[in-house]
């Protein structure tokens, strides 16, 4: 008696049997590894967008060096000076709270190559995503050998297997990881990476049990909470749970875990749930007198900035409550958290979240959510997890034709404990009071676990269907999910590069000539009128919905609004483009040596005893300092001055060279830049301002005189070198507004 397979004409490419018994698995790795390869040209692209030689610079990325440093000296504190606001005052001394994994991975470069190791942040993230794309094709396998043993691998199930790699490394929150080369990104990074890699090696464990699976499985869990302890704790927990499974037999079955181990074997699970938990604990109490919580209220920002005190009072001094739960639930779980526009890049951010309750959170980020920003995982999850945890009730003369699927079902219920971890590391995030885009990483390890299984499900029922007639259904199916592949690399692509140029972190220089760009572009639309555009003379606070531009005045300049952010003390609308009657001014600058170190003036603006004004020091050693100086303000809290100057960074310079220097005081929205070339050298940043106040700081004037100083004593009563000034003309920008 013979079996006739029966092909139809769509699916006649997914029956090509392995020539051999190892063939099956080296295509779908074949096939996952091209599917990772494609992954890193869109998240290379992103990276560069930070610095394109990889070794980008910003005061976050000298933290786990720093850290490094401080280890191998045989102590946990580090300078405050490297962590500014961000420092933890215990004591004396001053810690960050981020956990040192990434720390002890720099400790070979801060010696031998000390300038690189403070500028990996770029490099660790990438690294930190080829882990998880490595691991995620390893889990997708030990899934197909728990769904479909022993099945040839199919053209689909290769193109399928890569697609999945592709979209947990450019169409998921890894990808948005990428926008910022900040410690925040990198930790996230980590932590997800590690945990996916415990994951990995409890999934073998609970397949084939050896001891190599489970010192794995305990090494990147610990790895993974001494990263980001959230994401961190969701292998610890799984562990957890494993161990007491295997110690009470009777709790096998309520867990629906069906393994046969010996009970003795419970201790050693119980010992790799237990070593990351204690080296969590063990670090937090080395810092902070605490196993398990950080003194929110000992760090430098809470103990500077309005809102972040006002936030800490109104939460009873924790950052962890379960009012914020339903908030955030909302946001991170919505279906519709995902814009649609007419500016490239087309795909952005929905408007600010939406708080239930009235409760107060420190900050609100624009933030997507899981179904919106990672449709295809989200789907394939939500199958995967219905059918592990899914009881089976057999009916009445059950004739057993489903054997093969129940088997298989059966043999999934093995993945209960660890969507169980993973689902506490994930759920982790919901009590607390910040709602940011880089939080939904800490989905990812479930999302990983799961929607393998879905696929695997999927592929299992498209060949049960092989010959039927209704194969229509199945390319739908298949269609719907190949569109949300592609929604999941568009959206993640777009909502990664909108952050990196629109966060209201990233200094207005870098903002700016974007947002014109998207402007620019769109005037090319054939009938096409710029959207979100609105004039007035002034500002209006709180700020417009999200990607409002303002144009004040005849076009004095142009503003963008990110929303109603409610985030420390960055003003509400962000510049694009000034004219001098926002306070840009265009100079060229050539210093001469200086006998002696002296203050000299840029832009003096107002009358003594209300005055506003970058000046400059300049030292005998050819290095020149611009700081800001504002009076009128007593009222106001003021951050650590430099002989009651705000500093700047230091630059060196030729004498006798002429620079391009821009410094900008603008009045409608507070800003206060100076740029040495391209370069951000001056930023006014003072936290202890709201942000209402932040955006009114700089006042208005008709007073201003460019390299003269007749009204402060503290400066020279003239530039010593030589100042000319280039008036900003009214913003070309305004014609792409159609502002006339």
């Amino acid at each position: 008696m013979t079996t006739e397979v029966i092909v139809p004409h769509d699916a006649a490419d997914d029956v090509e049997p392995p020539a051999g018994p190892n063939d099956g698995r080296r295509a779908f790795f074949r096939a996952s590894a091209k599917g990772g390869l494609l992954a890193v040209i869109p998240f290379i692209g992103v990276l560069l967008l930070n610095g394109v030689n990889m070794l980008s610079d910003s005061f976050t990325t000298r933290f786990y060096p720093s850290q490094a440093r401080s280890l191998l000296q045989g102590h946990w504190d580090m300078p405050k000076v490297i962590l500014e606001y961000e420092g933890f005052q215990h004591g004396a001394r001053w810690y960050m709270y981020y956990g040192p994994f990434p720390a002890l991975l720099r400790m070979p470069f801060v010696h031998l190559i000390p300038g690189v190791a403070e500028r990996m942040t770029q490099t660790m993230i990438f690294v930190a995503l080829v882990l998880a794309l490595a691991c995620t094709a390893r889990i997708g396998w030990n899934v197909r050998e728990l769904v479909r043993p022993g099945q040839p691998v199919t053209r689909r199930e290769r193109r399928w297997a890569g697609a999945m790699v592709l979209v947990v490394g450019a169409g998921s929150a890894f990808l948005f990881l990428a926008s910022q080369a900040w410690v925040y990104h990198e930790a996230e990074a980590w932590g997800a990476a590690l945990a996916i890699a415990s994951f990995d090696a409890t999934l073998t464990w609970l397949r084939r049990p050896s001891r190599i699976a489970l010192v794995a499985a305990s090494g990147f869990a610990m790895a993974s909470v001494l990263s980001r302890a959230s994401v961190g704790f969701g292998p610890i927990a799984a562990l957890g749970l494993l161990a007491i499974a295997v110690a009470f037999p009777r709790v096998r079955a309520v867990a629906g875990t069906s393994f046969d181990l010996a009970r003795r074997r419970a201790l050693g699970v119980a010992m790799a749930a237990a070593l990351p938990a204690i080296s969590y604990s063990y670090v937090n109490f080395a810092k902070f007198g605490n196993f398990f919580v950080f003194p929110t209220d000992r760090q430098q920002m809470s103990q500077i900035n309005p809102g972040r005190k006002f936030f800490l009072a109104q939460s009873g001094g924790s950052y962890f409550s379960l009012r914020f739960i339903p908030t955030t639930l909302l946001q991170y779980l919505r279906p519709d958290a995902l814009r649609l526009g007419s500016l490239m890049p087309f795909i952005d951010f929905p408007h600010s979240p939406r708080v239930i309750g009235g409760v107060v959170f420190d900050a609100l980020e624009p933030t997507s959510s899981v179904p919106s920003s990672m449709p295809l995982l989200f789907v394939l999850a939500c199958v995967g997890i219905v059918v592990v945890f899914r009881r089976r009730r057999k009916a009445a003369g059950d004739s057993g034709n489903d054997s093969g699927n129940d088997s298989g079902n059966e043999a999934l219920r093995v993945l209960r404990l660890p969507m169980i971890g993973a689902a506490i590391g994930a759920a982790s995030v919901l009590p607390f009071g910040y709602i940011a885009q880089r939080y939904l990483s800490d989905f990812l390890p479930l999302l990983v676990l799961s929607a393998p299984v879905g696929l695997q499900l999927a592929l299992r029922w498209t060949e049960q269907r092989a010959g039927s007639t209704r194969d229509r259904t199945t390319r739908v199916v298949w269609g719907g999910l190949g569109a949300f592949l592609a929604l999941s690399l568009c959206a993640n692509i777009a909502l990664a590069v909108s952050y990196h140029y629109t966060s209201d972190w990233v200094p207005q220089e870098v903002s700016a000539p974007f947002i014109a760009a998207q402007y620019r572009l769109h005037s090319h639309v054939p009938g096409g009128t710029a959207p979100n555009v609105v004039r007035g003379d002034h500002l209006p606070y709180p700020p417009l919905a999200r990607g409002t531009v303002f144009v004040v005045g005849d076009c004095a300049g142009v503003y963008w609004s990110p929303g109603d952010v409610r985030e420390l003390a960055w003003g509400a609308w962000q510049g694009v483009a000034r004219s001098r009657a926002a306070g840009e001014y265009r100079l060229h600058i050539t210093f001469q040596r200086a006998a002696s170190t002296v203050y000299e003036p840029v832009v003096v603006r107002g009358r003594a005893g209300h005055i506003q004004a970058i000046a400059v020091i300049v030292r005998p050693d050819n290095t020149a300092q611009f700081v800001f100086e504002s009076q009128g303000h007593d009222d106001l809290p003021r951050s650590a001055t430099l002989d009651g100057y705000f500093p700047g960074q230091i630059v060196h310079f030729v004498p006798g060279r002429t620079y391009s220097v821009t410094a900008i005081i603008d009045p409608y929205n507070g800003h206060v830049t100076v740029l040495f070339g391209k370069r951000v050298v001056f930023r006014f940043v003072q936290f202890e301002l709201t942000p209402q106040q932040a955006s009114s700081y700089v006042f208005a004037t008709n007073d201003v005189t460019i390299g003269n100083n007749t009204v402060q004593p503290s400066m020279e009563s003239s530039f010593s070198g030589t100042i000319t000034e280039d008036p900003a003309p009214r913003p070309s920008l305004c014609n792409a507004l159609g502002v006339r």
